[in-house]
């Protein structure tokens, strides 16, 4: 998490709002995603329907949220960063569906996780 702040390069002196914004956005973004994810990935892939509660999906959700954040972590309001986390959610749901009707395997989810989140992440920072 302080990998974010750390990168500032502005921890002590007078220039630390980066830092601070960029700590409180680290935690708010993959919380907001991993609860989302959490609630709604079977709705949205269609898969797992027997499972009440599905923890791969609670991990990655928070992955993807840290993921989404990282691009702008430093620069975006903290309002922005859990609507960021929320739409890494969303990314991470739709990629996994995208690749099983694909019928590509990745048992780690690392692209959808990695790939299309740290995209979409990129792409959000000009919106917020």
């Amino acid at each position: 998490m302080f990998f974010n702040a750390g990168s500032s390069a502005a921890i002590a002196g007078g220039a630390n709002k980066d830092a601070e914004r960029a700590i409180i956005n680290t935690v708010l973004a993959p919380a907001a995603a991993g609860l989302f994810t959490f609630a709604t990935r079977k709705h949205i892939t269609g898969e797992k329907k027997d499972i009440r509660l599905d923890f791969q999906a609670l991990t990655n959700g928070i992955l993807a949220g840290l993921v989404a954040i990282t691009a702008g972590c430093a620069s975006v309001e903290p309002w922005a960063a859990v609507i960021m986390g929320l739409i890494g959610s969303l990314t991470y749901s739709l990629a996994c569906l995208a690749m099983n009707k694909a019928k590509i395997d990745d048992p780690l989810e690392a692209f959808q996780v990695h790939g299309a989140c740290g995209v979409m992440g990129c792409i959000l920072v000009a919106f917020f």
